[in-house]
């Protein structure tokens, strides 16, 4: 109830305000409403997501300075999806304000585009100018629309059920017992949680769009194969689309972008990224993972003329096979590192995950597999499904893959969906369920 009022209020205050907007002709004059908006909007993020953690955050400073402190706290729960459709609305605002789009005068309209359920709990986060007019429009039965939406969703299904749940077996016995193993039962344990957020995210876009395109609707692509990606840069132009240019053109792209001295522009890097990282949760670990992944685009950015001289020495083997292999591997294992915060529960987690992936125990000495941490049919098993994973997006875009699929003969396809819907039934009976990660933001 609580959440369909903060809804209900997001949705009211938004649409007041881009109506007040549209009737004024100047920016100076749209400026009032657009600030309250914004005020609303940050302040309902504020209350129920970061009060706690900055009042903490404040005691813990003070206490370093042996001064007692005890602000209140809110406790307050928070109400699934509020920063995706919070994002979404501060964006259809912005987009008025600059007169990028028309404000929607039919209030039944602007509230299905805030609450449009497919993507509701986890986005992705959809623009206005991309989901307003298909609203407007009627959407008629059309079958191969609904194969394919009902593909997608089995596909996001088996990711999410039989993959990402099941990597999360090992993956939380090495983050629950951080410091009990070394070496490559660590390693590996931090290597499937890489694959896990991706299962498990990308398998609820999977959903939301596969839903959304039975119904007639194209939303945002929010993932585009992000580990097959060469440099830190290309990852976030393929990892939570939605999200990442959201941030490139309502925070980054205001703050000069690299329009500006080389030392503000590495300055917007990070501090945008920090920004990212509080956006996905009210805790340093999310922070410190943000300014990896700003500190790491800025050493691209500097490094930038190296990299350059050495592509054209290398230019014959720039684009082989061992060249491509070596980009993605680093910057797939970079990205590996930076996941550890955002997985660990605190910082101290996070380091001595990172710490025990080296092969030495408590006692100095070599590290070997422990099969009471991951037996070795278990451990084949988990191998085996990451690296269908990897067969299955080596063939390219899913949609490719679907196209294809549809040119199989019936039985062979229904085969295949039958085998689709078998695993996923298995998984969800038997198999250790967890909410989808992103459900937490």
């Amino acid at each position: 109830m609580e959440f369909a009022f903060l809804l209900l209020a997001s949705t009211l205050v938004n649409y007041v305000g881009a109506m007040r907007m549209s009737a004024l002709p100047t920016k100076a004059g749209r400026k009032k409403y657009l600030l309250i908006c914004l005020f609303f909007n940050v302040g309902l993020l504020g209350v129920f997501k970061y009060f706690d953690f900055f009042s903490r955050s404040l005691v813990e400073m003070f206490r370093a300075g042996d001064i007692a402190l005890d602000p209140p706290l809110l406790n307050l729960l928070l109400p699934v999806g509020i920063s995706f459709f919070t994002f979404q609305v501060t964006s259809y605002v912005i987009d008025v304000y600059e007169d990028r789009i028309q404000a929607e005068r039919h209030a039944g309209r602007f509230a299905l585009f805030v609450a449009f359920w497919p993507q509701l709990l986890a986005g992705p986060i959809n623009r206005a100018a991309l989901l307003m007019p298909q609203l407007r429009e009627e959407h008629a039965f059309q079958y191969r629309r609904v194969v394919d939406g009902l593909q997608r969703m089995l596909w996001g299904l088996f990711k999410k059920t039989v993959i990402a749940d099941t990597l999360a077996l090992h993956v939380n016995h090495i983050f629950d017992h951080a410091g009990e193993s070394h070496g490559l039962p660590v390693v590996f344990g931090v290597l499937f949680y890489t694959i896990q957020i991706y299962c498990d995210f990308s398998g609820y876009t999977d959903v939301a769009l596969g839903a959304a395109q039975i119904m007639g609707f194209t939303l945002t692509e929010n993932f585009d194969r992000p580990y097959f990606s060469r440099s830190v840069r290309e990852f976030w132009q393929r990892w939570h689309i939605s999200l990442s240019t959201w941030f490139r053109d309502y925070v980054y792209f205001p703050l000069g972008g690299n329009r500006v001295a080389a030392w503000r522009w590495h300055c917007n890097i990070v501090i945008t990224f920090l920004l990212s990282g509080l956006w996905h949760g009210a805790g340093w670990t999310f922070v410190i993972w943000g300014g990896l992944h700003g500190v790491l685009l800025v050493l691209e950015n500097m490094t930038g003329g190296f990299q350059k001289k050495l592509a054209d020495r290398l230019a014959p083997a720039r684009d082989s096979f061992l060249n491509t292999a070596i980009q993605v591997g680093l910057t797939m294992a970079l990205v590996s590192l930076a996941w550890v915060f955002f997985r660990a529960n605190s910082v101290g987690q996070a380091v001595t995950v990172i710490s025990s992936m080296v092969p030495i125990d408590a006692q100095g000495g070599l590290s070997g597999w422990n099969p009471a941490i991951l037996g070795v049919r278990t451990f084949l098993f988990h191998l085996f499904l990451v690296l269908f994973l990897v067969g299955v997006e080596l063939t390219g875009q899913p949609g490719t893959l679907r196209a294809r699929v549809a040119l199989w003969p019936l039985p062979a396809r229904w085969s295949l969906y039958v085998a689709g819907v078998w695993a996923v039934g298995i998984s969800t009976a038997f198999g250790v369920h967890q909410e989808f990660i992103y459900f937490q933001f």
